[in-house]
């Protein structure tokens, strides 16, 4: 079966951990050794090419990426609410200095059931709060984010134990990787130094359920990208942007998936950020951020602006919205990561 094209939609969760991981709130993927209390195995296959699945069909609201159950997108605003939602995703990266090519992996799962402020943006939880508002054009969705003290209350007012979805595994060709749920219910990072999976290899999801039902989902990885334009920055140096001007964006590759580059940064104080989102079709090769959304983020001269491959799933089960997501890091044309300072004018 063939997928669907991708919808010229940012999907929330993707933009609110860009937004989040600004401010220090959101979760990180990082490369190293898991935490010794988690049980994170990646076992290798012999051969990466192991048993291919057919791809199945996209998703209403997904980007051709497997099959599941859209969930609903609110219109922005509103007063505090209730929220059921979760994460899984795998991150590769892949940089190339001088002769030699570093590979490394990623994979994290995460849920939550919290009040919510603004729009999709979890309020308490830690010495400071988030709220965020969304303003969408086009393809793309853009983040102003102000933190809000509580009083220095660790927990934001609420219990600390997170809802979890059990044992959770994610076959690959190349391997398994297990993610296990810590007494206080979240997961630490798995992760490798190897190179996970190739373009349009099938990936199952299953998760064993707990307070999060069980669900057993299939999606597929995006193909690799090398970003033309804009000419990416050396090492250490930055990307200048001016606010309301367009930027335009091309890549080759890119034919399974989408492309999303990101943007974004915190105020000299701290205690605004915003960033910017865009999702393009990967076949396209090119794109246009619009004035209108570089206008929406702040003058910063340590921002950070990325470029990766991408392919997602909305599914819902029970009263969770849940999030599965593939991501590959962009590349340039010299092989480096395309992930780097930006200096908003």
């Amino acid at each position: 079966m063939q997928a669907q094209e991708p919808r010229p939609r940012a999907p929330r969760h993707l933009v609110l951990i860009a937004a989040f991981a600004l401010l220090g709130t959101a979760c990180t993927l990082t490369f190293g050794e898991p935490a010794p209390s988690t049980k994170a195995t990646a076992s290798r296959a012999p051969d990466a090419n192991g048993d291919a699945e057919t791809a199945p069909t996209a998703p209403t609201g997904g980007d051709g990426a497997g099959t599941g159950t859209d969930t609903s997108t609110p219109s922005g605003g509103g007063g505090p609410r209730a929220t059921r939602s979760g994460h899984v995703s795998i991150t590769q990266t892949s940089t190339t200095v001088g002769a030699k090519t570093y590979e490394q992996w990623s994979a994290v799962a995460a849920f939550v059931d919290a009040p919510l402020g603004g729009y999709g943006s979890p309020t308490g939880g830690g010495s400071a709060g988030t709220t965020c508002q969304a303003h969408e054009d086009g393809p793309c969705v853009a983040y102003t984010c102000t933190v809000q003290s509580n009083g220095g209350d660790p927990s934001g007012g609420r219990a600390t134990k997170q809802p979890h979805a059990g044992e959770i595994r994610l076959e690959l060709a190349g391997g398994v990787i297990t993610l296990a749920p810590r007494e206080d219910g979240s997961y630490a990072a798995a992760t490798g130094q190897t190179k996970l999976f190739g373009a349009a290899e099938p990936v199952k999801v299953r998760a064993a359920g707990d307070a999060v039902p069980a669900f057993e989902q299939s999606i597929v990885t995006p193909s690799a990208v090398t970003v033309t334009a804009p000419a990416w920055p050396a090492l250490g140096q930055a990307l200048s942007v001016r606010r309301g001007a367009p930027l335009d964006v091309a890549w080759t590759g890119g034919e399974a998936g989408v492309v999303y580059v990101s943007a974004g940064g915190l105020n000299a104080a701290g205690d605004r950020s915003a960033s910017v989102a865009c999702r393009f079709d990967g076949k396209a090769g090119r794109a246009t951020i619009p004035g209108a959304v570089t206008d929406k983020l702040i003058p910063t001269s340590q921002g950070a602006l990325s470029a990766f491959a991408h392919t997602s799933i909305m599914m819902k089960r029970g009263e969770f919205d849940l999030y599965l997501s593939i991501n590959a890091s962009a590349r340039t044309p010299s092989g480096a990561t395309a992930s780097g300072l930006l200096r908003v004018e």
